[in-house]
């Protein structure tokens, strides 16, 4: 009787066993998946600096990958999880196919790699001199405007490869002018190249990683423009002479100002459709406002 109380607990356990690896391999089997869209990391990037190379983009090279596991550590895996890594020693100036190398989780393995090579492009790495634009963003109380006292560095040096520094037009500065008060106050901005139609250059590096701003929010007022034009221009032409004119500084400074003169200007030998800058004459701590920057007399012939 004992005896065959033995065996039963013996083929209890044994069916247990078995009905625990079914169940395991029903419930949680192993699977195969595909991973797109993982990034690839390049390593000695310095390395091609040091021969005077640079890629032409660093941007939009991705790897698919075939993984296998248990269902449940698949399900788990995310794209951070995986490494895709593009070793750019020794390669040169030109097309180049580069390997690309996966690591997977511990829980996973690896199948199958579906882009092993990626296409890199090397060029001639230059650098070009750029003078630093701040530009204030948002939008300042009526008759104010914000105003650069000054920007440090004013020059930086911007480096990459050839094709991408030739769409470099400027490096700016951004500041929000909500941030600026009635005393001149010191920001700390990160530049950044853009191209004359204002997008974005990327893969380029900018010698400054912060410019020192100083800046300030003034007060506006329109004041009489003082201006005396002589002469008459050779043709039948049609005269504009600015009456008023805007511009900023201090409460304090601006209450003593009722006009602003400027030096005298003679027409008699314009002989085509032009506009005359001022040569303003202002007192200690006072400036033309952006919205008169570009007054001056217009000649237009008819």
């Amino acid at each position: 009787m004992l005896e065959n109380k033995n065996v039963l607990k013996v083929l209890s356990l044994l069916l247990a066993i078995v009905l625990w690896a079914f169940v395991l391999g029903e419930v949680n089997p192993t699977v195969k998946k595909t991973i797109t869209n993982i990034p690839v990391e390049f390593t000695n990037v310095e390395q091609l600096e040091s021969r005077d190379l640079a890629m032409a983009t660093t941007e939009g090279y991705y790897v698919d990958v075939v993984v296998e596991g248990s269902r449940s550590d698949v399900g788990k895996l995310e794209v951070s999880d995986i490494h895709a890594v593009a070793d750019l020693y020794g390669y040169t100036k030109g097309e180049n196919h580069v390997s690309v190398d996966v690591t997977v989780p511990g829980s996973v393995s690896l199948e199958e790699i579906k882009t092993p090579e990626i296409t890199v492009v090397l060029e001639e790495l230059v650098s070009v001199s750029k003078p630093v634009t701040v530009e204030f963003v948002g939008t300042t109380a009526e008759n104010t405007e914000a105003s650069l006292v000054e920007a440090s560095p004013a020059q930086v040096e911007v480096k990459g490869a050839e094709s991408v520094i030739k769409k470099v037009d400027t490096v700016r500065v951004q500041v929000d002018i909500s941030e600026l008060t009635e005393t001149a106050d010191t920001f700390y901005e990160v530049p950044s190249a853009w191209t004359k139609k204002g997008t974005l250059v990327k893969d380029v590096s900018i010698s400054a990683n912060t410019v020192e701003v100083e800046a300030v929010l003034h007060h506006t007022k329109v004041v009489s423009l003082e201006l005396n034009v002589t002469g008459d221009p050779e043709g039948d032409a049609e005269v504009t002479i600015p009456k008023e004119i805007t511009i900023k500084g201090t409460v304090e400074a601006l209450a003593r100002i009722t006009s602003v003169a400027a030096d005298s200007i003679d027409i008699s030998d314009v002989e085509e459709t032009t506009v005359i800058p001022l040569d303003l004459i202002l007192p200690y701590g006072i400036e033309i406002a952006e919205t008169s920057r570009d007054i001056g007399v217009k000649v237009k012939f008819k």
